[in-house]
């Protein structure tokens, strides 16, 4: 498989987890979405919106644009379904990215300012391997915090895509 048609799985991959994510977390009471827990952004819903914000971070470095964030999160997260119609979207948007990249194009690097300040440059792989790496490190920890409620995560990881979606497209 070619390093373009990977991050596209990788992409699809990621969409396809977040969806289960969400889904499963529908069924939370909100009490359990915003309980304070012991973890790094304090809570469910506050882990996910900073995965959307690193997101829509990386989305403005790809545009080679400016992003407004001043954080890694923000001080107000909004409701379990905006943050998921958010993160739809933005997964779509790369999807859509990735489509639209040739595949030497893959490894032109991309060059921005970190949150604090410092300077940065990654290949477009690397932007796009390090943010479905990063969704998979928060959505683990969305998923200790769910095990500690009467409620489970679904399965939703990549060998369950491999074996369930990706043999099916």
């Amino acid at each position: 498989m070619s390093q373009l048609k990977t991050a596209e799985m990788f992409l699809r991959y990621k969409a396809w987890a977040n969806e289960i994510t969400f889904s499963s977390l529908a069924v939370l009471p909100e009490t359990e979405l915003y309980k304070e827990r012991d973890s790094y952004f304090g809570n469910i819903i506050s882990t996910l919106n900073h995965v959307y914000v690193i997101d829509d971070v990386f989305k403005a470095h790809l545009n080679k644009a400016k992003h407004t964030y001043t954080k890694r999160n923000t001080d107000d997260c909004p409701s379990l379904k905006e943050l998921s119609c958010k993160q739809k979207v933005m997964d779509q948007w790369y999807i859509d990215y990735i489509l639209g990249v040739d595949e030497k194009n893959l490894q032109n690097l991309v060059r921005f300012e970190y949150i604090g300040g410092e300077q940065g440059m990654m290949s477009v792989n690397e932007v796009i391997l390090h943010l479905v790496n990063h969704a998979s490190n928060h959505r683990g920890h969305v998923s200790e915090m769910m095990y500690k409620t009467e409620y489970k995560l679904k399965t939703h990881d990549l060998t369950a895509y491999l074996k369930y979606v990706q043999k099916n497209v």
